[in-house]
C-alpha cells in the first residue's frame, strides 16, 4: 500500500514537473533545467520534499516567489506536489504574452527574481529571458496607486514624436465625380475662431479642396459608375452585412462568385477571400508555417509587414534573403536540411520603392530546393498583365508560382484580400487559419463590387486604364528627374522621391497641402527604414498634365526653401542601405 501511494505520489510529482515544463515560460525554454535535476522516476520519497523539487522551483521564475507563501507549504520546507501545480496554474494565469515575448503581472506576490541577474531591478546592459519590458528590461516595483496606465501611454506617444514618426491622418472626403480632386478639413482648436460654440457643438471647419497624389485606388476605380450600381444594387437586396463569419453565416452567394473569379484570373485551382490582405498573408503565412513540421521560411528583407507578421506567428524558422538577391537566396536554402519543407515569401513590386521581383529566377531556386513559394501581388493584381493578373502574368511566370496573394482595395477598388493557390493548401487555410475561421466575411455588396471589378479589368476597360496609368507615371518620373528631384530608381508604377530626414519629409507635406493644395503623405519610420524617409506618388489615369505641372512646380517651390539638394536621378548614399536595414528589422 505504502508503494502504491509512493507510485502515485511520483505520477503526480511527474505530471506536475511536465505540467511546469510545458507552461512555464522559462522552463520551456530552458530545458536544461529540467534535465539536470534528477529524474522524477528515480526521485525517493524523501526526495520528493527538498531539495530536489524545491531546487527545481527555485530555478523557476513563476515558481519562486511562491515557494516562500504560507498558502504553498505543508510545515516549514515542504513544498506538495498540488501546491507545484495549483502555483503554476495560478500563476501562468497572470502571465500575458506581447508580441512573443512573456511579460509577468504581479498577482499578490513579490516581483519574480531575475533567473540572470537573481534581483528585480534589472540593470539596463542585461536582458531578462523571462520579463522583457519597456523600460530596459527591468520590473517595475509595486506602487501603493498602482499602475498609472495614462502615463505610460502619455510616454509612448511621446516617444514617437520625440523620433518625429508620430503620424497625423488627415481628414479628407473623397469626390467620386472629380477624383483626384478631394475635400480636405482641418479642425485645429487652438484657433480661437474655429473653438466650440456656445451650445457645445463644433463650428464648421475649415476645408478646401486639394489634389491627392498619393491614394492607392491606383486606377480610380472605386469611382467607376458599373462598380457602384452592382454595390448598391446588392445593399438594397440583401443588405450592408454579411451577418458574421462564414463558420456561422456560411457563404455567400457573391463570395463563392468572388473567389472562382479569383482562381480564374491566376489560373489556380482554388482562391480564398479574406477582410484584408494583412489578414490574408498573416493568415496563410502563419497556419503554414505552424503545420508543416519542421518548416523553414525564406523571406525576402523589403518584404510587407503583413508577411514578417504572418512568418513571426508561424514560430518556425526563417532566413531572410538580401532584396531581390536571388544568389543569396540559393546560398541560404543550400546550407538548410533538404528534406525540411520550405516557404519562399516575396512580393511582385515593393510599395515603398517600386522595384519589382525577378520571379522566373526566385521560383527556380525554389524548386530547386523543393521549396513552395508565396508571392504578394497586392500593388500589381489589376495594374500589369493581359488581364490584370499582375506581375506574374505579364512576366508569363504564373504557373511557376505556387500561391498568390492579392488585395482588392487598391487596383480593384474595393475591399479584402485573397489568396489563390492548389485546392489543398486553400482548404488547409480556410480549415485552420484562425484569421479567416473567426472574423466577420466580407459584406455581399463588397464581394459583388469586387467582382465586377475584376471582371471590369479583364477586359478592355482594363487594358486601357493599365496604359494610362503607366504612361502618366512615366511622364511624372520624367518630368520630376528633369528638375532634379531625386526620384529613387523605379520599375513599377510607384514614384519615390528621397528626403531622408523624417522631419523634413513631414514638413515638405505639410506645406504642400497648406500652401499648394496638394496631399501627399509623407513616409517615415516604421513603414520605412530611418534615414530613408520619403514621399511615395502614385499619378493615375485621372492626373491631368495640368495637375502633374502644378505639382512638379510646387514641389520644386518647397525642395528649394527646405534648402535640399537638386541632383541627377540617382539613389542618395543614405538610402543605399535601405534594404540591410530592413532586414535587420525583420
Amino acid at each position: 500500500m505504502a508503494m502504491a501511494r509512493t507510485r502515485a505520489g511520483l505520477g503526480r510529482v511527474e505530471a506536475a514537473v511536465k505540467h511546469a515544463q510545458r507552461r512555464c515560460p522559462f522552463l520551456h525554454k530552458n530545458p536544461g533545467v529540467i534535465s539536470s535535476a534528477s529524474p522524477v522516476s528515480d526521485i525517493t520519497p524523501v526526495e520528493i520534499q527538498p531539495p530536489a523539487l524545491k531546487l527545481l522551483a527555485s530555478k523557476c521564475p513563476v515558481m519562486a516567489p511562491v515557494i516562500h507563501s504560507p498558502a504553498m507549504k505543508l510545515g516549514q520546507d515542504t513544498l506538495t506536489t498540488a501546491a507545484v501545480a495549483t502555483a503554476h496554474e495560478e500563476l501562468m494565469m497572470a502571465t500575458t504574452v506581447v508580441q512573443g515575448r512573456t511579460e509577468c503581472t504581479e498577482i499578490d506576490t513579490p516581483p519574480p527574481l531575475c533567473p540572470v541577474t537573481n534581483t528585480i531591478q534589472y540593470p539596463e546592459n542585461v536582458k531578462c529571458p523571462f520579463s522583457h519590458t519597456s523600460n530596459g528590461g527591468r520590473v517595475a516595483p509595486p506602487t501603493a496607486d498602482g499602475f498609472d496606465y495614462r502615463k505610460k501611454f502619455a510616454e509612448l506617444i511621446q516617444r514617437k514624436k520625440d523620433d518625429a514618426s508620430y503620424r497625423i491622418f488627415n481628414t479628407v472626403r473623397r469626390n467620386a465625380k472629380e477624383h483626384p480632386i478631394a475635400r480636405y478639413y482641418r479642425r485645429d482648436w487652438q484657433d480661437a475662431e474655429e473653438a466650440p460654440t456656445s451650445d457645445g457643438e463644433p463650428s464648421p471647419p475649415r476645408d478646401k479642396n486639394v489634389e491627392v497624389w498619393c491614394s492607392n485606388d491606383y486606377l480610380s476605380m472605386s469611382m467607376n459608375s458599373e462598380l457602384v450600381k452592382t454595390v448598391v444594387e446588392v445593399g438594397m437586396t440583401e443588405g450592408v452585412g454579411s451577418g458574421g463569419t462564414r463558420n456561422i453565416s456560411g457563404n455567400n452567394y457573391h463570395h463563392e462568385r468572388l473567389e472562382a473569379e479569383l482562381a480564374e484570373l491566376h489560373n489556380k485551382e482554388a482562391a480564398l477571400i479574406f477582410t484584408s490582405c494583412f489578414v490574408a498573408n498573416d493568415s496563410s503565412l502563419s497556419s503554414l508555417g505552424s503545420l508543416l513540421p519542421n518548416c523553414i521560411y525564406y523571406s525576402d528583407a523589403s518584404n510587407h509587414a503583413s508577411m514578417i507578421q504572418g512568418i513571426r506567428n508561424g514560430r518556425s524558422e526563417k532566413r531572410i534573403f538580401r532584396h531581390n538577391d536571388v544568389g543569396h537566396l540559393d546560398d541560404l536554402m543550400a546550407m538548410d536540411d533538404p528534406a525540411a519543407p520550405k516557404i519562399v515569401a516575396f512580393e511582385s513590386v515593393y510599395s515603398m520603392c517600386g522595384t519589382v521581383a525577378p520571379i522566373d529566377e526566385v521560383c527556380d531556386v525554389a524548386k530547386k530546393h523543393n521549396a513552395y513559394t508565396f508571392l504578394d501581388e497586392v500593388h500589381a493584381v489589376g495594374l500589369y498583365g493581359d488581364t490584370g493578373a499582375g506581375i506574374a502574368e505579364r512576366d508569363n511566370v504564373m504557373d511557376k508560382v505556387d500561391v498568390i496573394s492579392g488585395t482588392l482595395a487598391k487596383a480593384y477598388g474595393t475591399l479584402g484580400g485573397y489568396i489563390a493557390g492548389p485546392r489543398e493548401l486553400v482548404d488547409v487555410v480556410r480549415s485552420y487559419a484562425p484569421g479567416f475561421v473567426f472574423t466577420s466575411s466580407l459584406p455581399p455588396m463588397v464581394a459583388a463590387g469586387a467582382t465586377k471589378s475584376v471582371q471590369l479589368l479583364k477586359g478592355e476597360t482594363g487594358t486601357k486604364l493599365r496604359a494610362d496609368h503607366q504612361r502618366k507615371s512615366r511622364r511624372l518620373i520624367e518630368m520630376l528627374e528633369e528638375v532634379g528631384i531625386p526620384v529613387l530608381p523605379t520599375q513599377s508604377h510607384i514614384v519615390p522621391v528621397a528626403v531622408g530626414d523624417a522631419r523634413i519629409c513631414k514638413s515638405i507635406s505639410d506645406q504642400l497641402l497648406r500652401d499648394h493644395d496638394i496631399y501627399v503623405q509623407s513616409i517615415n519610420f516604421p513603414t520605412v527604414a530611418r534615414g530613408t524617409e520619403r514621399l511615395r506618388i502614385t499619378p493615375g489615369p485621372r492626373h491631368t498634365d495640368a495637375m502633374m505641372e502644378r505639382f512638379v512646380d510646387a514641389l520644386s517651390s518647397v525642395w528649394a526653401e527646405h534648402g535640399l539638394e537638386f541632383m541627377p536621378s540617382q539613389t542618395p548614399a543614405s538610402f543605399a542601405d535601405d534594404a540591410a536595414d530592413d532586414a535587420a528589422s525583420a
